[in-house]
């Protein structure tokens, strides 16, 4: 069947399209608005979300790779069973995907980039009541992980870590609230910091740190048993 507009509401913006509809179905499917074994029907989702059929079927496309939605013999896309323990199997492969990383590209990444982009967390900490200091922060979040799997110098390692930044990014935006962006920019300011002086094992342990607490703000928002067990 077909989802409705009381699932999942409000028409979607027109820039990035792929990623708003990814980021409106992961919600759906993170809430349990969408249930487990619930069929997705493009051209309903397409109307719902006021838009073609085409950034629908790279949506589900992308959540079908991350084991999200699976395709049934007659070839309809259906919702895959998805809890805590699925947040917890998607983090564990980032921390050890981006620990990686960090360790890489302690010593190697380019100085004046690391520079620019600790400037640019220090200045956002000086401007918490900017209207868009939300969006500013959330920016800071994908240059930096960007800049750090960049700079680890093994391509196909940044292309793992590039695979998760979707999904990733969509939880970014979910548990996106104040609280937890001036958490993230604080671990970001250690991780970084750790790089300034060449610390490897610091940055290291930052960076599983600062993906444990984002994990753990993850499960508070949608498994708040899980989150505290």
């Amino acid at each position: 069947m077909g989802i409705t507009t009381e699932k999942i509401t409000a028409r979607i913006p027109r820039q990035s399209l792929r990623d708003s509809v990814h980021q409106r179905l992961l919600e759906g499917i993170l809430s349990g608005r969408l249930a487990n074994g619930q069929e997705l029907s493009e051209v309903s989702l397409a109307k719902e979300f006021g838009v073609s059929r085409t950034p629908v079927h790279e949506a589900i496309r992308q959540l079908t790779l991350e084991g999200l939605i699976e395709q049934t013999a007659t070839n309809k896309s259906r919702v895959v069973a998805f809890d805590s323990n699925c947040v917890q199997e998607i983090y564990e492969m980032r921390k050890i995907l981006e620990v990686a990383a960090v360790n890489r590209a302690s010593g190697i990444i380019n100085p004046k980039q690391l520079e620019k982009l600790a400037e640019s967390a220090e200045l956002l900490k000086c401007a918490l009541e900017d209207q868009d200091w939300a969006n500013r922060a959330l920016d800071l979040d994908i240059k930096f992980h960007e800049l750090i799997a960049e700079a680890s110098g093994n391509v196909r390692l940044n292309t793992e870590i590039k695979r998760y930044r979707l999904l990733l990014r969509a939880f970014c935006q979910i548990t996106g609230n104040r609280l937890n962006l001036m958490d993230a920019l604080e671990e970001h300011l250690m991780i970084l910091n750790a790089l300034r002086s060449g610390n490897k094992i610091a940055a290291a342990n930052a960076m599983a740190a600062h993906i444990d607490a984002r994990r753990d703000a993850v499960l508070s928002e949608f498994y708040p048993d899980a989150a505290t067990a």
